[in-house]
């Protein structure tokens, strides 16, 4: 085989790597990039510079910096936090060298200077590599919590940058021996492809409950809005039992001064107890439990904090939208929107909710004071405490709406504030 055709070879196999690469990133990210074209230039710019980097500098040491570069670079095309962003271009990166050294193993390759140009196998190795990675790929894709944004602990970055760092350098100490036994090989092959499924086996663990302790916040607001729903049917009932009781007196009351012309006094009493016929104030009566409870709730604390509210919600009770994720939904758009109103000088929240032949339509508007905060795409929050959950905020909403697969548009003005939902149920 000629040096020409083993690295076209190369250029035809680190395609398909890059193929790759954009599985193992969409197994963290599923695809939330901040840009589309962003993403594509990356992936390019990844394939263009492993390729020249190995054709050109086909040394160990060379390969190994501007791959990790390269890497960490593609990860900037995905909307997530920093330290993720670190944590997956160094698992990626070590899952990569690991195929490597399993296939270097296989192969017998040892003694290898990591700062000379080195020849590191034929095609066959680099096919290998490549099916060996696909289906660590495939293994890695069972884990189901790593796609979320979770939180990532300092202590747990420190031990999933370490980790993957120190198996490279075990790694890369092991090609350059010239003897090795077979057994100690072996083992240390099995050492390095256990701890570093065992970071990402930690990371899944950390996202899993993180995601449990936002169920399990959902579950408590939920319990709250439902017991606030009870009481406002509860006061609307007593209001009227009484009512009931004290109509019968009212109106001979009211009979004694109109049979005597006093006509003015009669108006006077009218007026003095006309108020106890507007019983307690339900802003949603749909029959879905899950969304009385929580914009009743909402919008009673929303008024009690000078908000106003202008709200105008027709959707039938037989909408098959699962409850946690109308709470998921309803309860970040409504707490950001009291939230925020609240804040401005013109306080104020207008709410639409609609179905209509398969779709549920949402619109939320509110005044702020101008202060928004971003965070990339994503707009951070500006509350102080527990923000781990208050930080889920557009994001939960977006899940939810994915889930539906549906779509959500933000648009704000210097005073103003707007967010628009489309479910298809």
């Amino acid at each position: 085989m000629t040096f020409t055709l083993y690295n076209l070879v190369f250029l035809f196999i680190n395609a398909f790597v890059t193929y790759l690469m954009y599985q193992f990133m969409r197994l963290f990210f599923n695809n939330n990039f901040t840009s589309k074209k962003a993403s594509v230039f990356l992936y390019a710019l990844y394939y263009t510079i492993t390729s020249i980097v190995y054709i050109f500098f086909s040394s160990i040491i060379v390969n190994m910096i501007s791959s990790l570069i390269a890497t960490f670079l593609i990860t900037l095309c995905y909307d997530s936090k920093f330290s993720k962003k670190i944590v997956v271009a160094v698992l990626n990166y070590v899952t990569i060298n690991t195929c490597e050294m399993i296939v270097g193993a296989v192969v017998g390759l040892s003694g290898v200077n990591i700062f000379e140009r080195t020849y590191y196998g034929d095609s066959f190795c680099l096919i290998s590599v490549a099916i060996l990675e696909f289906f660590v790929i495939k293994i890695i894709g069972k884990f189901k919590s790593i796609k979320g944004d979770a939180p990532i602990p300092k202590s747990y970055l420190f031990i999933a940058i370490l980790v993957p760092c120190v198996s490279i350098l075990f790694e890369t100490l092991l090609f350059m021996q010239e003897n090795i036994s077979d057994v100690i090989y072996a083992l240390s092959l099995i050492c390095v492809v256990s701890l570093n499924f065992l970071v990402i086996y930690l990371y899944d663990s950390i996202s899993k409950l993180f995601n449990e302790k936002i169920e399990t916040e959902i579950a408590k607001q939920e319990v709250k809005y439902y017991h606030k729903q009870a009481a406002l049917i509860q006061e609307n009932s007593q209001e009227l039992k009484q009512l009931r009781h004290d109509m019968k007196n009212y109106t001979i009351a009211l009979s004694e001064l109109i049979r005597n012309n006093e006509n003015k006094k009669a108006l006077e009493y009218i007026s003095s107890f006309s108020g106890i016929l507007e019983p307690a104030k339900i802003y949603c009566n749909t029959g879905i439990v899950s969304v009385d409870s929580i914009v009743n709730y909402k919008f009673t604390r929303a008024e009690e904090m000078g908000v106003s509210i202008d709200s105008e919600i027709t959707v039938p009770n037989n909408i098959n939208l699962n409850s946690n994720d109308l709470i998921a939904i309803l309860g970040n758009l409504l707490d950001n929107a009291i939230e925020a109103s609240s804040k401005a000088e013109k306080k104020y929240i207008r709410f639409h909710m609609s179905y209509d032949r398969g779709t549920v339509l949402i619109v939320l508007s509110n005044s702020y004071n101008g202060d928004l905060k971003l965070e990339g795409k994503n707009y951070k929050t500006t509350k102080k405490n527990n923000k781990a959950l208050h930080g889920i905020g557009l994001k939960s909403i977006k899940s939810a709406v994915e889930k539906y697969n549906g779509e959500i548009k933000v648009t704000h003005t210097d005073t103003e504030f707007s967010v628009k939902l489309l479910l298809f149920n």
